[in-house]
């Protein structure tokens, strides 16, 4: 599944500790930054982050740009977009439940490593048993692999 255009805004905000500037004619240029590590068009870009600054996310500030001319030097103003502590704490947030999510990843393949492990262990030690207690076990480590394998379909470790 796709992360939301505003989600890659934000993560750009958040992790680049900086602003998202409009300098050129107070729109987003396709050569700026926030273009090329989001991956978004500059109008998806301005559009989201006027959606952010409605609900509080990002806070919009204005800043005067002296630009030199032909006729001399003009002043024109700027926008930049910045997070706001409510935005800082959602973007954390989100980083957090990025690391656990890698963290659970890790924890669900030493698991599955560790199954393997035992299940060679099993089929080593099942050579040198006899009758019932090798039945027993053949058994046991089928349904343990299909248990492992079920729960891992079931968690979506694969996507």
């Amino acid at each position: 599944m796709s992360e939301p255009d505003w989600a890659k805004i934000l993560s750009y905000l958040y992790n680049s500790h900086s602003k998202v500037e409009i300098w050129h004619n107070n729109e987003i240029a396709q050569s700026d930054k926030v273009v090329s590590e989001t991956g978004l068009d500059p109008q998806t870009i301005e559009n989201n982050l006027d959606s952010m600054e409605d609900i509080g996310i990002v806070e919009m500030n204005f800043f005067d740009i002296d630009i030199s001319t032909d006729s001399g030097k003009e002043t024109t103003t700027g926008v930049s977009y910045s997070l706001t502590e409510k935005g800082f704490d959602i973007a954390h947030e989100r980083k957090l439940v990025e690391q656990q999510d890698l963290t659970n990843r890790s924890l669900v393949a030493i698991t599955v490593l560790l199954v393997g492990v035992t299940m060679i262990q099993a089929i080593a030690a099942v050579q040198s048993v006899e009758g019932a207690e090798r039945t027993f076990t053949i058994i046991a480590s089928i349904l343990i692999l299909i248990s492992v394998g079920v729960g891992l379909w079931r968690s979506d470790f694969f996507k």
